[in-house]
């Protein structure tokens, strides 16, 4: 769902904004209401897959750091 745009209505590309109907422009500004809509869901998506790279980086540095300790010898607490 995140990886599809919003589909663009025909008549974006069929006519001048001058051009629409009633029902044209109400299909536009929902349209757009959409488009708004999808973005923030991205963003927020992003936001949680950086967050657990972040995660997961600290995790790894953690573990790398616990077995540099033993490997020299080190008690790791």
């Amino acid at each position: 769902m995140l990886r599809q745009d919003v589909p663009i209505p025909t008549f974006f590309q069929e006519k001048k904004e001058e051009e629409w109907t009633d029902e044209e422009r109400r299909a536009a500004v929902e349209y757009q209401k959409k488009v708004k809509e999808l973005e923030e869901e991205r963003e927020k998506f992003r936001k949680v897959v950086v967050y657990r790279v972040l995660q997961i980086t600290s995790c790894l540095h953690h573990c790398y750091d616990a077995c540099a300790l033993l490997e020299t010898g080190q008690c790791v607490n």
